[in-house]
């Protein structure tokens, strides 16, 4: 158990963190680290901290900030109310409530640049927001199967680490030691690192369908996974968020289930698409584990809302690549050989780009509405006053709605609506294998 410590000792992110050109500065007078732990709701001048970039030079150190907290409602307030005591990056987060996190960054100079902008962007490869619109571009603009099998994978490591924080409760790793670059996730604890997950099992998945589908470099598309993976995974050390051993541990997930997946991956691809019983084992399944299976306590953050939604975009995009087969637009045309890979043209760029748009503006709007309106109605159901999607009885309920159909509309509806307007990619319903 000695070497487990070691790996989660935040000794080896600082001196991570040294390497890469990040120095300590001093904390403004009046803060340490005891404030990092204090209730915010207990401080009667509503004291918080600003995160500032001086100007002229690469500081990035904190303003103490002042305000009357009179007609602000308390943090401990807001908790019973369901909202997260620690307000995160969440597109579904309320602004209002993001002056209330305690959490800060640690006053820092950034002495390479390169280092500091390559792992920032490294770090989106984990983020939702990548996600949500990498994985769909490459089912309307690539290849379905690809995406299928990459999403199943994803999901369900996702999912396991998402239990595994609320389960194991590890603090992130001290400011004491450490310097915090990152505060976007702060509300969720740190073991595993779903960026970690998230970066693991889609370059791994994607890697393998791509070599056993087309003509490609095995190194090279070996190369790429690997480099992703390590990229994403640095950069949760260099920002700060998490140890070493939480790292391994969401890439040790990822592989962990993809050897499980991998030996099945036809017949369970097969299943999903063609079985009767598929659309409803997978939305029973993902309603069990939502709520009455969901092996972890209510710890009253972010992080059982964000496995809500991974699993119920999952299942409505499954669901909707089983529409597209029971609908018989679908056909098993298995392939002969292995796919060419041939450089797009300006044509299948332009067509690329506009499918992307159209996808992206009818989720969007889809989910505004969706989201609008299972909010009201699961207000009204509960006897609320007004409409609150904070509210404990609201937040799964609505997230499961609304994210589930945005996964019905990414790969059902989006590609009827490409086929309408002209765009519609000839091989996207022949990718049934």
């Amino acid at each position: 158990m000695d070497w487990i410590m070691k790996l989660h000792d935040p000794q080896i992110v600082a001196k991570f963190q040294r390497v890469c050109g990040i120095e300590r500065l001093p904390e403004p007078d009046g803060f340490d680290e005891e404030f990092e732990n204090q209730d915010t709701s207990s401080l009667s001048n509503g004291t918080y901290d600003k995160y500032v970039k001086q100007k002229h030079n690469d500081e990035y150190v904190l303003q103490p900030r002042y305000k009357n907290n009179n007609n602000r409602p308390k943090n401990t307030d807001l908790q019973k109310e369901g909202v997260p005591p620690f307000a995160s990056d969440d597109s579904d987060s309320d602004s209002q409530y993001r002056d209330t996190n305690p959490y800060k960054i640690t006053p820092h100079r950034i002495k390479n640049k390169f280092i500091f902008y390559a792992f920032k962007f490294a770090s989106f490869f984990g983020d939702e927001a990548f996600n949500l619109t990498f994985l769909p571009f490459v089912l309307w603009n690539v290849d379905s199967a690809l995406m299928r099998t990459t999403v199943l994978v994803w999901g369900i490591s996702m999912y396991i680490g998402q239990v595994g924080k609320d389960i194991m409760q590890w603090p992130r790793p001290t400011t004491r030691h450490v310097i915090r670059m990152d505060i976007d996730f702060a509300q969720e604890f740190s073991m595993p690192s779903t960026h970690a997950v998230a970066a693991s099992s889609i370059p791994i998945m994607m890697a393998y369908n791509i070599i056993n589908r087309y003509e490609v470099s095995t190194p090279l598309i070996v190369g790429l996974a690997v480099a992703w993976c390590l990229m994403t995974c640095g950069s949760r050390l260099y920002l700060g968020v998490h140890s070493l051993l939480d790292v391994i541990v969401g890439v040790l997930i990822s592989l962990v289930v993809a050897s499980f997946i991998l030996p099945f991956n036809n017949q369970i691809d097969w299943f999903i698409q063609t079985s009767p019983a598929s659309p409803v084992l997978m939305f029973i399944l993902c309603v069990a584990f939502s709520t009455v299976l969901y092996p972890a306590p209510e710890i009253g953050n972010q992080t059982r809302t964000d496995c809500v939604k991974v699993i119920a975009a999952l299942t409505g995009c499954l669901m909707g690549q089983w529409g597209n087969y029971f609908n018989g637009m679908s056909q098993a045309v298995p392939p002969e050989a292995l796919f060419e890979v041939y450089l797009p043209s300006l044509k299948t760029i332009a067509c690329a780009t506009l499918r992307f748009m159209i996808g992206v503006l009818t989720v969007a709007l889809v989910k505004t509405v969706v989201q609008t309106f299972s909010v009201k109605f699961l207000s009204y159901i509960f006897g609320l006053e007004k409409a609150d999607r904070h509210h404990p009885k609201i937040q799964v309920p609505y997230r499961f709605v609304t994210y589930m159909t945005v996964g019905i509309i990414i790969s059902w509806t989006v590609p009827i609506l490409h086929h309408k307007f002209g765009l519609g990619r000839p091989h996207y319903y022949m990718e049934v294998l």
